[in-house]
């Protein structure tokens, strides 16, 4: 039986792709072990968003080939490096890390237990390049019944709605590496969550890389990148979280990811009125200035920003101050936005420019919130 180690870097989205890798692992009848060392072929699910997650993806993989390097009896072992840094730098890392067995894209994760059978069946020649399995344009998106391990505690799970961003945002690569925003149905993230429930799953967080924008690429009309959410256009968020609710079972949604440009009054609504919906928003404000969302190409202005805030859901019902908390999130901690309490608007300015693009001291506005604001450090 061959058995496989799993690095997973990165954001939860990453996470649910490497959760995906693992399900396609065990159902082609492989051994998913924790530890490197003992495993016949390592994958590292790479992340490479910002310069630091590209070396700490580079260094995970520099670590594992010193490792097996040191152990005579397992240089043998296959290295296998998937993720975005794969499918982003694929052709430039192949010559620059020969070590490497093979590349994998984004849309090679449901390929990964065929590819190790054949590396370890095949050994490659000592000359011979790493092998590249890369989609130039990524198009998969899993469905409810795609193979799927869960690497979250037992009682939480993240539920991708949704692949791809079609923001042009000038601080971000994720359009290039990971494609066009494509919507599941409705159907297909209701099935899954309906049978994450019946497993146990208290909490369900729904996550993509804009969650506010689901359903929209399958409209009749385009929805273009301010277009707000409509369920009388077409399925929207709003549609989506009123069929989650009315999912029997003691759980609650939370809802990661959104983008200030699409909240409506009907979103607003609807998670006022949906009761399983956590009283939470989590909202990358990226910046505040007017001059530098319109350099950013962020879709949105300070305005918008602020309405969504102070629209928050529970300041639109008739509930009790002390159950309900709003105010602007500074994040430090920890990298996981499920780990803040349920209530709470979770919006977290970005500290670092991504493509040379250098914001202001994007923490200064942050330090003059309304009395009262009650502040969580989140990651």
């Amino acid at each position: 039986m061959i058995t496989v180690s799993l690095i997973s870097l990165g954001c939860a989205k990453n996470l649910v792709d490497s959760e995906i890798m693992v399900g396609h692992l065990l159902a082609a009848g492989m051994r998913v072990i924790p530890e490197p060392e003992k495993a016949d072929a390592v994958i590292i699910n790479t992340c490479s968003f910002i310069g630091d997650a590209k070396e700490e993806s580079i260094q995970a993989i520099l670590e594992v080939n010193e490792q097996r390097g040191l152990r005579k009896r397992r240089r043998d072992q296959k290295l296998i490096v998937a993720g975005c840094m794969a499918q982003r730098f694929a052709k430039e890392l192949s010559g620059e890390m020969p070590e490497v067995d093979a590349f994998i894209g984004l849309d090679q994760v449901t390929k990964v237990a065929p590819l190790i059978e054949q590396l370890c069946a095949h050994p490659r020649a000592k000359d011979e390049a790493p092998r590249t399995d890369v989609t130039r344009r990524s198009t998969f998106i899993p469905d409810f019944d795609t193979p799927r391990f869960r690497l979250t505690p037992a009682h939480t799970a993240y539920v991708k709605i949704a692949e791809g961003c079609n923001h042009p945002c000038t601080f971000c690569i994720i359009p290039q590496i990971r494609g066009r925003h494509r919507s599941r149905t409705v159907e297909s993230v209701v099935r899954e969550a309906r049978q994450l429930v019946a497993d146990g799953v208290k909490e369900l967080n729904l996550i993509s890389q804009d969650t506010t924008y689901f359903g929209m690429d399958r409209w009749t009309e385009k929805a273009g990148p301010r277009a707000k959410v409509d369920s009388a256009r077409g399925d929207s968020l709003a549609t989506l979280l009123r069929e989650l609710n009315a999912i029997e079972g003691d759980f609650w949604i939370r809802l990661l990811y959104t983008h200030p440009a699409h909240w409506s009054d009907e979103l607003i609504r609807t998670i006022a009125e949906c009761p399983k919906v956590a009283r939470y928003i989590d909202i990358p404000l990226q910046h505040i200035s007017d001059h530098m969302l319109a350099e950013m190409q962020r879709a949105t202005c300070r305005l918008q920003s602020m309405r969504a805030r102070q629209a928050a859901p529970w300041r639109r019902t008739e509930v009790a101050p002390e159950k309900w908390t709003g105010g602007i999130v500074k994040s430090k901690t920890t990298n996981d936005p499920a780990s803040c309490p349920r209530n709470v608007v979770h919006s977290v300015p970005s500290s670092k420019p991504r493509s040379g693009l250098r914001p202001s001291r994007a923490s200064s506005w942050s330090t003059r919130l309304p009395p009262g604001t009650r502040c969580i450090r989140c990651r």
